[in-house]
C-alpha cells in the first residue's frame, strides 16, 4: 500500500499492511512516471493517493495516472481521495 505524505505525518497508523510512505514535490503533484517507477517492482497490490493535497492546492493529474494505471497495472486497487476536490474540479469516472 503506498500513501502519500506531504505534510510528515503519516495518516495510516493501524494498517493491516504496513504502507510505503513517498515524499514528493508539493510544486507539482504526484507523476504517473512515479508511479510506474514504484509500481514496476511488483510488490504492491493497492495504490492509495490524495487527488489535491488540501494544504498546499497541489493537484495530482488523475487522467495520465489512470491512463497508466490501467494500461500497465490492471491488477492494483488504485483508491483516490478526493474529498477536498470533487465539488471543485470535474471527476470523470468509466
Amino acid at each position: 500500500m503506498v500513501h502519500l505524505v506531504l505534510s510528515g505525518r503519516p495518516c495510516l497508523k493501524n494498517a493491516v499492511m504496513k504502507p510505503v510512505y513517498w515524499n514528493m514535490n508539493g510544486e507539482k503533484g504526484l507523476r504517473p512516471e512515479d508511479i510506474d517507477a514504484h509500481l514496476s517492482s511488483g510488490k504492491y497490490d493497492v495504490f492509495a493517493m490524495v487527488h489535491n493535497e488540501t494544504s498546499t492546492g497541489v493537484l495530482s493529474p488523475l487522467e495520465p495516472i489512470s491512463e497508466l494505471l490501467n494500461d500497465k497495472y490492471p491488477h492494483i486497487i488504485w483508491l483516490v481521495d478526493a474529498v477536498s476536490s470533487m465539488a471543485g474540479v470535474k471527476i470523470e469516472t468509466g
